[in-house]
């Protein structure tokens, strides 16, 4: 028998993973409290997530009232990898910089402004 740190019942161990039983005693958590403590978390994370898509679009529609093109653009890419990101469960990956940046590239030639001419 062992002991459920959740619940504190006194289980079989067919009741706990193999690696819930590795843990140890007082550590162990059986797979009704496991399952009780993820779905829990999943509704925790959908509700974050609804929040931030909503916060989003009102951005995005208070940026459109505005005018401003640049506060628009950011607002509708924001959105736009939120919803992506609901949609394949993918968080956007920064790679790097882009292209240019302060030291990548051929850069200036010493003496050059950058000018034509």
């Amino acid at each position: 028998m062992h002991a459920c740190s959740g619940c504190a019942k006194e289980l079989a161990a067919a009741a706990f993973s193999s690696k819930q039983l590795a843990k140890g005693a007082g550590k162990q958590r059986c797979r009704a409290c496991i399952d009780t403590a993820e779905a829990a978390e999943g509704g925790a994370v959908d509700g974050r997530r609804e929040k931030e898509l909503a916060d989003a679009a009102a951005a995005l529609r208070i940026a459109e009232a505005s005018g401003d093109t640049i506060a628009v653009l950011k607002a509708s890419s924001l959105l736009s990898a939120l919803e992506a990101e609901a949609v394949t469960g993918m968080r956007p990956k920064v790679i790097g910089r882009g292209r240019g940046g302060s030291s990548g590239g051929r850069g200036r030639l010493p003496g050059r402004t950058g000018g034509r001419g």
